[in-house]
């Protein structure tokens, strides 16, 4: 699947969180994850292929997601995480969305824990 930065394309609700690092009672510190904000998104999940070779590799799925720039998308880093289908994606790529107008989206490479 090709993706796209049509609105009719960006049909999957995704939601971005940041690493917080707390202190608890006992004064540990405590990682979360609390949520930046959720945007509509293309997602590409690649070949049949490549998931097969990334299940047989690390029990991991890849997908790239493309998402328009605004005031968050511009704050994102492979640090970063996706919610998305009710797992954790972690970010491993963030780079312009080459065949768009420049500065209007970015795609982004995560992988799915198994």
């Amino acid at each position: 699947m090709a993706l796209s930065s049509s609105p009719g394309a960006r049909n999957r609700r995704i939601a971005f969180h940041r690493a917080e690092i707390t202190k608890d009672a006992m004064n540990a510190d405590v990682q979360t994850w609390p949520e930046l904000g959720k945007r509509w998104a293309c997602a590409s999940f690649g070949t049949g292929q490549e998931r097969r070779d990334a299940a047989q590799q690390s029990g991991s799925a890849p997908a790239t997601f493309r998402v328009l720039l605004d005031s968050l998308t511009r704050t994102l880093t492979i640090t970063d995480r996706i919610r998305y289908l009710e797992a954790d994606w972690d970010i491993t790529s963030i780079v312009p969305a080459a065949d768009e107008r420049p500065n209007t989206a970015i795609d982004i490479t995560a992988i799915r824990a198994a």
